[in-house]
């Protein structure tokens, strides 16, 4: 930002909130009109239905393993720190 203001910084995050809305809802229009009702609510099954394909949707499964397995440990971790916290208070 040029002027950094939180006036400027809400209006920023306003508008890239406004335009993940919009991405998202046309997406999602887009590709009931495309696909209709042979969509799934799995992404990985609507995959390997559409292509025909088993790789795709394996390297598809594995990318967001490595996903959760990247942000699981960062939810728990918080977690188990305030647990501490609350034995260490309850303790003393």
């Amino acid at each position: 930002m040029r002027y950094k203001s939180n006036s400027n910084g809400i209006q920023a995050i306003v508008l890239a909130l406004g335009m993940a809305m919009i991405i998202y809802i046309s997406l999602s229009v887009l590709s009931i009109y495309t696909f209709g009702s042979s969509l799934q609510a799995d992404v990985i099954i609507n995959v390997s239905n559409e292509i025909n394909h088993k790789w795709e949707s394996i390297t598809l499964r594995v990318a967001f393993a490595i996903v959760i397995i990247c942000h699981i440990l960062y939810l728990f971790f918080s977690g188990k720190e305030a647990m501490l916290i609350v034995i260490d208070e309850w303790d003393r």
